[in-house]
């Protein structure tokens, strides 16, 4: 006698691989992406998304501009600079929350280049 759930995970195996014969991975993509709908689960969306080979996670954030600016500084007002810029890009009606999010990651941008740049600088003959 088998478990019932076993039975159940065989015949959802063998359509699978019927549907992937029949369309390839697209028909499995399709079938988790109508799975995370109807449960408003993202497992199911995540699944799809390293089958179709995506990126996962957030979409980055091109401060560039906001760094551009804030290096227009001199040195000594760098710091009081990038509470001004992030409350430029935070938008007038942005809560103070977000613009201490919006300064924190630029700070740590900064930080980040400040990095790269003595990294790219070191005396090579070390």
């Amino acid at each position: 006698m088998t478990d019932p759930r076993r039975r159940a995970a065989e015949a959802i195996y063998n359509a699978m691989l019927q549907a992937q014969r029949d369309a390839g991975d697209a028909a499995l993509c399709e079938a988790l992406d109508l799975l995370a709908a109807d449960t408003g689960q993202n497992k199911f969306r995540f699944a799809a998304s390293v089958l179709r080979g995506t990126t996962l996670g957030r979409l980055a954030i091109n401060d560039a501009e906001a760094l551009r600016r804030i290096t227009a500084f001199p040195p000594a007002r760098r710091r009081e600079a990038v509470g001004v810029v992030a409350r430029q890009v935070a938008g007038a009606e942005a809560n103070p929350a977000r613009v201490d999010a919006i300064a924190h990651r630029l700070r740590r941008k900064l930080r980040e280049n400040e990095t790269d740049k003595k990294v790219l600088s070191a005396n090579p003959a070390l």
